[in-house]
């Protein structure tokens, strides 16, 4: 069940840079700054579900 979960948040993540990548090279620094902030929470979030694996 938890690498279910850190596969689905890293996946997450990895979809969250492409859409930050996208955001910037259109010159949408509002939508960058958002997605940014999300992809912060989902990286935390991820490394704690990592940090529980023994």
């Amino acid at each position: 069940m938890r690498t279910k979960l850190i596969a689905g948040q890293e996946a997450l993540t990895m979809v969250l840079h492409n859409a930050i990548e996208t955001a910037e090279y259109a010159g949408d620094g509002v939508s960058a700054g958002i997605l940014t902030d999300r992809l912060e929470w989902h990286e935390k979030e991820l490394w704690m579900m990592k940090a529980t694996i023994i």
